[in-house]
């Protein structure tokens, strides 16, 4: 693939039912025609339609599903993650089968992680526990005594017949070459790398198998793609899910760690504010529609983000969750409020029975955004919820 990947992405062929949502939230439904570096074209109801990449969010082609069959988890160190029925390392090369039948190959130098029998819930627990233990060592994981085990050491080139890889132990006394369907996993010691290519999208197929990709190009009913590592793949377009051109556009705010919380109440009964969660612990949900992503503040809460300046805009949809107008009990009266390095951006209250307001909010420039939740009394009760709440480039 050539290193023009990182600058071009053409698509040729229409893709029937596709759905593009933008960064400003609008959605268009129609067949993928052409991606180039700078736009979409789509073909819809009412004739082609572009859209510039720089406001492109989601590309959604079809349903994607859980692996259930056994399997192998391949983590790369760009953020790859794939589900592979078989795998080989030859010398310095990997090769995966992917399950959904696409064929990857890549620099064993971008693997970061492999783990045996994914698809066993109590191997994959035991496996996070053992990475949070992970030090300066590459790591050969084996079951001993019913528990796994990790033997330091460093990887080395893998077998001519890709079954089996080199490994000397930090001991220095010797150096194995164990098979690799008779271990339980590798992990490998991987830094960032410097001059690794920005990412275009990332690209995810019905397996559930996540490609971050400097490039992808689609003709012919083929995807043919290259990770932002070097991994190289060629699928059937049938096999594609989703687009994801998100990576450093937006920001969702649940997944932000504000430098400022102050939460009061005036009956000394706290309600801690919630992420992607209403306050009582359920999904997010107003008018009979849910919110995968967003906050939920009781009354006399503020918030405070660093934002560095980086983004244009804040949006959320503001309104009171269902399980408060449904419910009944005491009506919610909130006056919501949102600034920006201490200036007042945005002011609105918010009653019970309102309708849930999309907002849009200039941060341009803006450092210090700061959400605050108060009301005109007493607070018990009154709370609102911040769908899809973000900031946006």
């Amino acid at each position: 693939m050539k290193s023009a990947l990182g600058l071009l992405c053409l698509l040729a062929g229409p893709l029937a039912a596709a759905e593009v949502t933008t960064l400003a939230g609008k959605k268009v439904t129609g067949d993928v025609v052409a991606l180039s570096a700078k736009e979409l074209k789509l073909k819809t109801a009412t004739g082609e339609t572009v859209v510039p990449v720089a406001e492109l969010l989601l590309v959604s082609l079809a349903n994607e599903d859980a692996v259930r069959e056994a399997h192998t988890e391949v983590e790369l160190a760009d953020g790859s993650l794939l589900a592979c029925k078989s795998l080989a390392i030859k010398g310095a090369q990997a090769e995966f089968a992917l399950v959904g039948g696409a064929a990857v190959t890549g620099p064993l130098a971008n693997v970061a992680t492999v783990l045996n029998n994914a698809n066993d819930a109590a191997v994959k627990q035991e496996w996070r526990a053992l990475l949070r233990k992970r030090g300066q060592y590459d790591m050969l994981v084996v079951r001993s005594e019913g528990k796994l085990d990790g033997l330091d050491g460093t990887f080395g080139p893998g077998a001519p017949a890709g079954d089996a890889i080199e490994f000397a132990l930090a001991s220095g006394d010797r150096t194995l070459n164990p098979k690799l369907a008779r271990v339980q996993g590798l992990v490998f010691v991987r830094k960032p790398a410097a001059d690794a290519p920005p990412v275009f999208c990332k690209l995810v197929d019905m397996a559930s198998n996540v490609f971050v990709t400097r490039g992808v190009v689609i003709a012919d009913g083929k995807a043919t793609l290259e990770t932002v590592g070097g991994a190289k793949a060629t699928l059937p377009i049938a096999r594609v899910a989703r687009l994801d051109f998100s990576k450093g556009k937006l920001a969702y705010l649940s997944d932000l760690e504000p430098i400022e919380v102050d939460q009061t109440s005036t009956d000394d009964l706290v309600f801690p504010y919630r992420r992607d969660k209403n306050l009582a612990g359920g999904p997010l949900r107003m008018k009979n529609v849910p919110y995968a992503k967003g906050l939920a503040l009781h009354a006399r809460t503020a918030l405070t983000y660093d934002i560095a300046g980086d983004y244009n805009e804040f949006r959320c949809v503001l309104g009171v969750d269902d399980i408060i107008r449904n419910e009944g009990g005491a009506p919610v009266h909130v006056l919501f409020s949102v600034e920006g390095d201490g200036r007042p951006l945005f002011k609105a209250e918010v009653r019970t029975r309102d309708e849930p307001k999309p907002i849009a909010v200039d941060v341009k420039n803006v450092r210090r955004l700061k959400i605050t939740v108060a009301s005109p009394l007493l607070d018990l009760g009154n709370q609102v919820n911040l769908g899809e709440a973000r900031v946006t480039k």
